[in-house]
């Protein structure tokens, strides 16, 4: 696995059949810029106006529906893993 030079923060390992992923944690920075998001975000679904509640009620089922992609990934070709 080849990483860049910026520090690991760590991360989840997901281990479960014949894959193992590594989902690595985001910087403080990051998680700043996405609360700043979502603050934005509740503000416009408490709007009077009907066309920005459904804007702002599109745009979250829009990021929740979204896929984290993992750092790495393996696929195990021995046997199913199993804890």
């Amino acid at each position: 696995m080849v990483f860049s030079d910026d520090k690991f923060l760590g991360g989840v390992l997901v281990v479960g059949g014949t894959k193992l992923l590594l989902y690595e944690l985001v910087d403080q920075q990051s998680q700043e810029k996405e609360r700043g998001k979502r603050r934005r975000l509740e503000h416009k679904k408490r709007s009077r106006d009907p066309g920005t509640k459904f804007k702002a009620a599109e745009k979250e089922a829009e990021r929740e529906s979204r896929i984290r992609k993992s750092r790495a990934n393996v696929i195990w070709p021995w046997s199913d893993i199993a804890a």
